[in-house]
């Protein structure tokens, strides 16, 4: 995939319209993204990488035209059919992008947005008939075929009113939990992924004042380290901004009925699983930069019981929590892509555009939109290293008999490392038995759900 993006100027401030199917399963106007429409798992737009087109061919005589002639932004109409039943098959416009940057993925033209919004139903443009009438210039009625290969452009006090209107009721951080969400339903495989895999330890650990809990069905909330090196700046995070990945609606913070830290406390929330990101320093001695686009870096950490309104301290255990599909790695410290709605969230970029001067060497690696936080902890324990099997750098079987299995998998997996290479010697039957361990537990159907992402 070319991931070589440009900036973009627009010459004039007109937006294009463009539909997009909108899920059953939520209450927000999101896209279809577990396939209600059996018009396939929906990709576009991609709220998590701020971008349209990137993933697949979607709209593309409208997104080819709005590029060529310098519009300045991208609409979004859909015909509602999530679960508020009030809005039931009423036209909305629901979001927009701003364009900031272009680039080629084969034979079409993809955008990423500088500004992205998108806003709950409630807060939405509707597109009556009588406003039909001012957007449409070719005296089609309101119906969702004619919505469907809708390239009306919309300027001036109108695009300016649709804008305002939006701007107001912005939720794309809900957006985000529920697509992210949703997404850790299903199965985004058609067979065993040919990518190298890489493991990184991370998130909290015995050191940690929050620890990351786990509740009875298996299921966890990740609890992120502080912030190493605070920087007073409302551009770094505080824990108390924080929300729950099961309930979203809840802060993370009401997790601990004793808070061994200040609500205010500066978050290092590195991986976030929200836009799919994750950041490190860089030197010359780290394995991360051997990863490359289309490898897979999977994210370990331990998680302790949770139950009865306290931790059972003495069964933690390490897991893995979800992975990222690289789609792109940026280390260029002058990068504008830095300040796009895809990678400010990361907490190196935070504290980087709080201090730029103060600015160190380090990487954003990108997930695509097959990345996944996990539903469901995936143990990692001995079974799982022995069964796949995972082996030492030098190639030897991991020696048990040193310490507790808790330390000896926190010894192994220190630093990142690749562990599998499908293309090797035995490399496939690993990845497969890696794959299927991390399938079943999450309930996924290996095959039957299965479709490519589509627009």
């Amino acid at each position: 995939m070319n991931n070589v993006w440009q900036d973009y100027t627009p010459s004039e401030k007109t937006g294009k319209l463009c539909y997009q199917y909108c899920s059953e399963q939520s209450v927000l106007p999101i896209r279809d993204v577990l396939n209600d429409h059996k018009k396939g798992f929906k990709a576009e737009p991609n709220y998590e990488t701020a971008t349209y087109n990137w993933y697949s061919n979607c709209n593309q005589p409208s997104v080819r035209a709005a590029v060529k002639d310098g519009l300045s932004h991208i609409l979004f109409i859909t015909k509602y059919t999530g679960l508020n039943r009030e809005y039931l098959g009423r036209y909305f416009i629901v979001g927009y992008y701003e364009i900031g940057w272009i680039t080629q993925v084969g034979n079409r033209t993809a955008i990423r947005a500088k500004r992205i919004c998108f806003v709950p139903i409630e807060k939405a443009y509707e597109v009556t008939d009588e406003r039909w009438q001012l957007i449409n210039t070719n005296g089609q009625t309101l119906r969702l075929e004619n919505l469907r290969s809708a390239t009306q452009r919309i300027k001036g006090a109108l695009l300016d009113e649709i804008i305002g209107h939006l701007d107001g009721g912005n939720a794309i951080d809900d957006f985000l939990y529920e697509v992210a969400r949703l997404k850790s339903e299903y199965n985004p495989f058609d067979g065993i992924p040919r990518g190298r895999i890489f493991i990184i330890n991370v998130g909290a650990n015995t050191s940690s004042p929050l620890q990351s809990p786990l509740f009875d069905d298996g299921r966890f909330e990740f609890a992120p380290i502080p912030e190493y090196a605070p920087i007073d700046s409302n551009k770094i995070l505080s824990f108390a901004d924080l929300r729950q990945f099961n309930y979203p609606d809840q802060p993370f913070l009401a997790l601990y009925s004793e808070l061994p830290l200040s609500p205010d406390a500066k978050v290092h929330s590195d991986p976030e699983f929200l836009t799919f990101t994750y950041g490190d320093n860089i030197n010359q001695k780290s394995n991360l930069r051997d990863i490359r686009v289309g490898d897979y870096l999977f994210f370990l950490s331990r998680l302790v019981p949770f139950s009865d309104t306290r931790f059972q301290h003495e069964q933690a255990f390490f897991a893995l929590v979800g992975y990222l599909e690289i789609a792109e790695d940026i280390n260029d410290p002058n990068s504008s892509m830095f300040t796009s709605p895809a990678f400010v969230r990361n907490a190196h970029v935070r504290r980087w555009l709080a201090n730029p001067s103060s600015f160190y060497k380090f990487a954003i690696f990108k997930g695509s939109t097959r990345s996944r936080r996990f539903r469901y902890a995936v143990r990692f324990d001995r079974e799982f290293v022995e069964n796949v099997p995972l082996l030492k750098a030098d190639g030897s079987t991991w020696d048990w008999d040193r310490t507790t299995e808790l330390g000896i998998i926190g010894s192994n997996t220190r630093t990142v490392r690749m562990y599998i290479d499908p293309k090797s010697k035995d490399g496939l039957k690993q990845a497969e038995k890696f794959w299927h361990y991390i399938w079943e537990s999450q309930k996924w159907n290996v095959a039957g759900r299965n479709q490519k992402s589509s627009c």
